[in-house]
């Protein structure tokens, strides 16, 4: 028995209706489905996303190095 695991996000209509489009290599007939919804609306995720800070840099210094022996000194 195959058991195959996926994350998308899904638009629920006004019905209560998604549309969901499975690969290919999933047979037509009865499958075994599990359905969670996570209550964060994209509106949160966007406004916990502008929490971050922002760096702004107009350019890199010429003598940066990122190498792994010099950082992790």
């Amino acid at each position: 028995m195959r058991s195959i695991t996926t994350e998308t996000q899904i638009v629920v209509s006004l019905e209560r209706l998604i549309t969901l489009q499975l690969p290919r290599d999933i047979v037509p007939g009865k499958h075994r489905a599990i359905l969670v919804i996570d209550e964060q609306s994209e509106m949160s995720l966007e406004s916990a996303q502008q929490d971050f800070p922002v760096l702004h840099v107009k350019s890199w210094p010429e003598n940066l190095s990122l190498r792994r022996e010099e950082m992790y000194a």
